[in-house]
């Protein structure tokens, strides 16, 4: 395990000491091994492949675009002639569902045909074809162009972090706009923003790590000196974690549910409690657990009742209040009192001072 430097407030802080490096690291798999362990050393050990890019375009198809097939056609087309790619574009339509055109089909023909409703939700159409790119690793990869002449009347989520091993060779998409204007953005962070780099505006061919094989890769790996922690089966089912596992594979499991989790949110809603449990045993935050801020101690006092409450309940359920709702809540209202005394002063003697007719 190699140490992890954290950055806070300009300040960067390293937790663990380096030991030394093994000739021949080996990966670090939970027990069954549907989550494994990579250091940084374990992928210079991989092989390293180049994969064929090809564009994958969202066009907006809301209510709102119903006039403008006729310019998205030609936005495409003048965008296709100027960019060259090395497998065949597909297409995808967003309205409030997203509706894929098959391989080989007429993407224009579809565009015509179909029945412009609702509004973009764009964020279910990235969601969709980043889980498709992570869960069938595949010799090419998509870039994602997405095609409308306003991305802030679509519903785009702030970024898509968690699905960062979909796109290990960059995380820039292209959005392309008015006048048939390309602009790059980030997945990663801040999507909605254009990224300052113009460069990114054309497709980064980076090579990437195949994992275990390039012959039979099972995932594809950014080419970098950090760790990755990858999933040996994205399809396939999540196990409950147990209590019999290492404080150690206990994290590295919880860190692999939350790749999973975002590859399977509906399939996830099942086993929620069960890792949120998880976390509050081994006392290992994961960002179903991280977000937490305490204030006092009696916040503090309703959080420990919270975790005792979600640790007894029953796992097929959620987690219960066992208190009354007609109980006093418990937070106390001291750092607020002075200034509702001032506010109850002020309102006296306004109403002492106000002007009052004369009959």
């Amino acid at each position: 395990k190699e140490p992890v430097e954290l950055t806070i407030d300009g300040q960067t802080v390293a937790l663990g000491r380096p030991g030394p490096v093994a000739a021949s690291p080996a990966p670090v798999a939970t027990p069954g091994g549907a989550v494994v362990y990579l250091s940084a050393s374990a992928k210079q050990q991989l092989p390293l492949v180049q994969r064929r890019p090809y564009y994958h375009f969202l066009l907006d198809v809301s209510a709102a675009q119903k006039a403008r097939k006729a310019t998205y056609k030609q936005w495409v087309t003048q965008f296709l002639q100027q960019h060259e790619s090395a497998a065949p574009a597909r297409f995808t339509l967003v309205n409030t569902y997203a509706t894929p055109v098959p391989v080989g089909a007429d993407w224009q023909q579809q565009l015509d045909g179909f029945a412009n409703a609702g509004g973009c939700y764009l964020t279910g159409a990235v969601q969709r074809t980043l889980a498709a790119a992570q869960l069938h690793p595949a010799a090419s990869y998509p870039v994602l162009v997405v095609v409308t002449d306003s991305l802030a009347g679509t519903v785009l989520a702030p970024d898509f972090a968690d699905l960062a091993p979909a796109y290990p060779e960059s995380d820039a998409f292209l959005v392309l706009g008015p006048g048939g204007q390309t602009e790059a953005h980030s997945l990663r962070a801040a999507s909605g923003k254009v990224m300052p780099q113009a460069a990114n505006q054309e497709v980064v061919k980076a090579a990437v790590r195949a994992w275990p094989t390039a012959a039979q890769p099972q995932a594809y790996l950014p080419n970098d000196n950090r760790p990755s922690v990858v999933l040996s089966q994205p399809a396939a089912a999540f196990a409950v974690p147990t209590e019999a596992a290492s404080r150690w594979q206990t994290g590295l499991l919880l860190r692999g549910y939350a790749q999973w989790q975002a590859l399977h949110p509906a399939a996830a809603d099942a086993q929620h409690l069960a890792f949120i449990q998880a976390s509050f045993r081994s006392r290992l935050l994961t960002p179903l657990t991280a977000f937490l801020a305490l204030e006092n101690q009696a916040q503090k006092a309703a959080l420990y009742r919270k975790q005792a409450q979600t640790l007894a309940a029953n796992a097929s359920l959620d987690t219960q209040e066992t208190e009354s709702p007609t109980a006093v809540t418990a937070v106390p209202l001291d750092d607020y009192a002075p200034w509702l005394l001032l506010l109850g002063l002020g309102l006296g003697s306004w109403w002492l001072r106000r002007p009052r007719l004369v009959g």
